[in-house]
């Protein structure tokens, strides 16, 4: 019994060391998505994503977001990660957002997440030259 209680002690010891150890250099992420003209985008998603992770934040109203992974806010390991900006509308509403940014090909955003940065990631998109009419939503129901 005493290996065996020796062995679990050691096991989730080494488990609260590695949990420690992976989050320790996480950084806190967020920014404001705006317009050249200062104008935040009032809607919409924006995703970090690299080869291991992937963090997505909400755009609130102020053009304000905080990333999240597995829960709001628990930061980001450092990395370079690739952005994408998705803008969220209602049925009936104009997407004023230029397409490129929905892609992380094509956005041309990415950040070098290090540890110890406290600066937001501040992203500056551009307006569509020919705004974009949603395609229409299946109806709530499920049918056709």
């Amino acid at each position: 019994m005493d290996y065996k209680h020796t062995f679990l002690a050691g096991f989730f010891g080494l488990c609260a060391i590695l949990l420690a150890s992976g989050c320790s250099g996480n950084v806190q992420g967020g920014g404001t998505v705006s317009f050249p003209d200062g104008t935040p985008l009032d809607r919409g998603i924006v995703r970090f994503s690299n080869n291991q992770y992937q963090y997505t934040g909400d755009i609130r109203p102020d053009g304000k977001y905080r990333l999240g992974g597995l829960k709001p806010g628990d930061g980001l390991p450092p990395g370079t990660y690739q952005v994408v900006v998705i803008e969220v509308y209602d049925d009936n509403e104009v997407s004023i957002l230029d397409a490129k940014y929905e892609s992380p090909t094509t956005s041309g955003i990415s950040f070098e997440v290090v540890k110890g940065r406290k600066e937001p990631f501040d992203i500056t998109v551009e307006r569509s030259h020919t705004p974009r009419i949603p395609p229409p939503r299946p109806p709530a129901d499920g049918r056709q």
